[in-house]
């Protein structure tokens, strides 16, 4: 069965046109690419494929989960954030371990520009948005 196509029109950049082509980068999560990455983990975009839906998913690196204190800090990042209950704060949906032992957990996916972007278009003169505001968006940050 044929999945709809994303907003982008594709699944993954390496996946073919169909949602079956797509490599799995967690329990019932195709991977549709990099959105981001940092010093202990990576975020990727995913498509869930039971409730028909984009999600972001933190994976934390695969040098990481051998070591207690790293693990210990990315579960409770998960815990945390879930508890919270607020319009500036992702949800968290699931957290668990893939088939080959990699923590993760999923989040609402989020859309819309960086706040680095934001700040390069600003200087760039490529925005309408007025100085304050920047500063106002970067306040409420």
């Amino acid at each position: 069965m044929a999945r709809p196509p994303l907003t982008s029109g594709t699944w993954n950049d390496e996946a073919g046109d169909s949602a079956e082509e797509a490599p799995v980068v967690a329990g019932g999560l195709l991977d549709l690419g990099p959105l981001g990455e940092g010093a202990t983990s990576e975020v990727r975009r995913a498509r869930d494929v039971s409730l028909e839906r984009n999600v972001a998913v933190k994976v934390l690196r695969s040098v990481l989960s051998d070591r207690a204190e790293a693990v210990a800090r990315f579960l409770g990042e998960a815990r945390v954030t879930a508890a919270l209950q607020h319009p500036g704060v992702v949800p968290v949906y699931a957290m668990g371990r893939d088939s080959e032992e990699h923590w993760f957990f999923t989040m609402k996916e989020v859309s819309g520009v960086t706040l680095t972007d934001a700040i390069r278009r600003f200087r760039l003169g490529e925005t309408a948005w007025s100085q304050r505001r920047l500063v106002e968006a970067v306040r409420r940050a």
